[in-house]
């Protein structure tokens, strides 16, 4: 319960501070940061996300680096701060990039996708979805690989490209079921269900939507 950690994540804080552990105030506001992004407090969230990132900066602790702007990049896009988001998610994607961590840096080059959609630059979007199921395909991470099909498809959808939306939102359906994801499967059968809809295809329609 994150509001029941809350008082002992702020104590953890106060206590590192008192003993002048940078690695312990960079964890302890770290951790703070992931309960207040929990309980919707995106503003404070970011607070103690850049005060962690300052602190692993001094140290140079790059993988520390890489998860303060990522997690930075998630509490912009809750505030639709989607500039600032990007600018997070791309300084995170850069260190993953370098480490030849293709996993991490497939799932915010996805991120990436979602962040120029939610922009309005369609081609940016398609492109980076596009490089973040080729960065994921061979990761053993079906859940990501499921998770940037349904994306691309829902750009594509976006820019009323049913038709080529199709294949892709079958594949993650197909992804999705081999887990058991029942509510991702359902988001791609309602989809599948609005396709038809839009085609006059009412039976196919009936169809998806009761699944």
């Amino acid at each position: 319960d994150a509001g029941k950690a809350l008082p002992f994540g702020e104590e953890a804080l106060k206590l590192a501070v008192h003993l002048g552990d940078s690695v312990l105030v960079s964890q302890a506001a770290n951790d703070l940061a992931g309960i207040e992004h929990r309980l919707g407090h995106f503003q404070l969230a970011i607070a103690y996300n850049m005060r962690a990132l300052r602190d692993r900066q001094r140290r140079q602790d790059t993988l520390g680096i890489a998860a303060s702007h990522s997690k930075l990049g998630a509490a912009w896009i809750e505030l639709m701060g989607f500039d600032s988001g990007l600018v997070h998610n791309e300084a995170a994607e850069r260190v993953y990039h370098d480490l030849g961590d293709r996993l991490h840096e497939g799932m915010l080059r996805g991120n990436r996708g979602a962040l120029y959609r939610h922009l309005g630059d369609t081609a940016m979007a398609i492109k980076a979805t596009r490089e973040a199921m080729e960065l994921l395909e061979g990761s053993g991470n079906d859940y990501a690989n499921a998770n940037v099909l349904a994306q691309m498809a829902v750009v594509l959808m976006d820019g009323r490209r049913e038709e080529e939306a199709v294949p892709f939102i079958r594949r993650a359906l197909e992804r999705y079921s081999a887990m058991d994801m029942k509510s991702d499967m359902a988001s791609m059968a309602g989809a599948l269900g609005a396709v038809a809809q839009r085609r006059d295809e009412l039976d196919s329609a009936y169809h998806w939507y009761s699944k």
